[in-house]
């Protein structure tokens, strides 16, 4: 297995505490990685902290958690990456994502991916658009 690989400075900010890693920064990694490339892009317990009902981390915290598993397992289902879980404690585990070996044509679902991001974004603020 790799090591784990950095947020690309492509992505433009690294996460923090107060902005955590978003489904874009998963793509922008996404489209960098080496096969076997780690990333951790969640630590706690997944299946709470997406959950705007039980998290204890706030609804716009929930909402970001839950684009981001999202985007993480839609891109396992098309093969880009591996999904892993290791328990760090009780209820506390970290989330990764593995690069798998690159295609030519992994650059074309990354980009679907992306583009199926945007246009998801570009309906939920349609006003944005207006503005541009």
């Amino acid at each position: 297995m790799g090591s784990v690989f950095p947020l690309p400075k492509a992505a433009g900010r690294a996460p923090t505490a107060e902005r955590g890693l978003t489904e874009i920064d998963l793509c922008a990694w996404l489209a960098q990685a080496a096969p076997g490339d780690v990333l951790e892009y969640h630590c706690g317990a997944l299946s709470i902290d997406r959950n705007p009902v039980i998290t204890t981390l706030g609804r716009d915290e929930a909402q970001r958690i839950d684009r981001l598993a999202d985007t993480a397992f839609r891109a396992a289902e098309v093969e880009l990456i591996d999904l892993l879980q290791r328990r760090l404690g009780q209820d506390c585990f970290s989330y990764l994502a593995i690069a798998r070996s690159k295609l030519p044509t992994d650059r074309v679902l990354a980009a679907s991916l992306l583009a199926e991001l945007r246009e998801r974004d570009d309906a939920a603020c349609p006003h944005d658009r207006a503005a541009a």
